[in-house]
């Protein structure tokens, strides 16, 4: 999913993602999910209030789709689990990414 650079607007590719999973919520009522966007690790304080806007982002657009709040939560990592060195731009544009991981 991807964000407008220095905001926490959803763009048009991040929507029809989350469209995706909007549907697939809908089909198992049950599933709740956890929204962890993370960041890499420069300016680290911005980054971190950056990366919980972004989050919550994602959870306003699902509740705005029909998703009920109590099924969502949203959490921003800032630096905290990359998955690849941050030394590089590469390294860093994959440390930028949101995960969907379920609660139940």
């Amino acid at each position: 999913m991807t964000f407008e650079f220095n905001k926490a607007r959803l763009r048009p590719d991040a929507q029809t993602i989350l469209d995706y999973v909007v549907g697939f919520m809908k089909k198992y009522p049950d599933l709740q999910v956890n929204c962890r966007l993370h960041r890499q690790r420069r300016r680290l304080a911005y980054n971190l209030k950056l990366s919980q806007k972004r989050a919550e982002a994602v959870k306003e657009y699902l509740l705005e789709k029909g998703v009920e709040g109590a099924r969502v939560q949203a959490k921003g990592y800032g630096k905290e689990n990359p998955v690849a060195p941050n030394d590089t731009d590469e390294g860093r544009e994959r440390n930028r990414r949101v995960e969907l991981h379920t609660l139940n």
